[in-house]
This record gives C-alpha cells, sequence and structure tokens, in this order.
C-alpha cells in the first residue's frame, strides 16, 4: 500500500527508434528533454548544432530568442518575432482593405435599396389616384355631381409627393 513506484527511463532503442538515444532524462537545462543525436541536429535540445546558425530552441543561459539567427540579436530584425510582427501588420491591412469594400458595398446596396423603394411608392400613388379618380367619378354621376364638383374633389384628395 505504502509503496513508491519509480518510473524507469526508456531508451529509443527500447521502444523501437533505433539510433536516437536516451528518451527521458537531463539535456543541462532544468525540465528538458535529451532527444539525442536527432535532437542535436535539429536543434531542439536548446544547442545550435554545429556548422548551423539556426536554432528552434534558442542557447540556454545566454539569452537569445528562439528562432533567432544568430549575430542578428534579440531586437528588430531578421527573427520570428519580427516577421510575425510584419504577419500581423499584413493582416491588419488587409482587414482594413475588406472592411472598405464592405463598406462600399454596402453604401451601394443602400443606394439600390432607396431607388426600389422611391419607385415602388411612385407606384403606389399613381394605383392610388387612380382608383380615387375611379371612384369619385362613379360616386359623382351616381350622385348627379356636376364634372367641376368632381374634378375638385380629386384635386384635394390626390397625392403627390
Amino acid at each position: 500500500m505504502g509503496e513508491t513506484i519509480t518510473p524507469t527511463p526508456y531508451t529509443a532503442d527500447q521502444v523501437g527508434f533505433q539510433g536516437l538515444g536516451p528518451v527521458m532524462g537531463n539535456s543541462g537545462y532544468a525540465g528538458g528533454m535529451n532527444l539525442g543525436s536527432i535532437g542535436r541536429t535539429l536543434g531542439f535540445n536548446g544547442a545550435t548544432p554545429p556548422g548551423s546558425s539556426f536554432s528552434l530552441g534558442g542557447n540556454p543561459g545566454d539569452g537569445t530568442a528562439a528562432g533567432a539567427v544568430a549575430g542578428a540579436g534579440g531586437g528588430f530584425g531578421l527573427n520570428v518575432p519580427t516577421a510575425q510582427l510584419a504577419l500581423g501588420g499584413l493582416g491588419t491591412l488587409s482587414n482594413l482593405w475588406n472592411g472598405f469594400q464592405a463598406n462600399s458595398l454596402a453604401r451601394d446596396q443602400l443606394g439600390f435599396m432607396k431607388t426600389i423603394g422611391n419607385a415602388n411608392l411612385n407606384n403606389q400613388i399613381k394605383t392610388l389616384n387612380t382608383r380615387l379618380e375611379d371612384r369619385a367619378k362613379s360616386r359623382g354621376v351616381a350622385e348627379g355631381q356636376s364634372q367641376g364638383q368632381i374634378d375638385d374633389y380629386i384635386a384635394r384628395n390626390r397625392l403627390s409627393r
């Protein structure tokens, strides 16, 4: 019950990957993992491979940022944070352009809808005035009104813009 289980560090050879070296272990800095020869070749263990000027993990203890080019410094220059900043700026410009295009499209759509609305209103006014004339003429004949009285009623009740 009070037994303590200690994990066994397995090597890559034991799990089926030959030539990788030990999988678990201390690579020289806290919490690191040693990937063996392939890790050193790719730069994953924090050290810059021999003959290479690029490291994915930076050099432990020397303050270089991950992905920094050797000799370029950690600030603004040819490095991953600067590339991310440039891509972010391009994304922002793209979003501004898309917003401008969407605004232009919305403005054109509003103009089109206003044109349709005005045409519909004009047609409704014509229809209403035609019905008014027909009803006034029928009523005037039925009630014995003169043509002047009928025209006066139509003029007073006609819609216009």
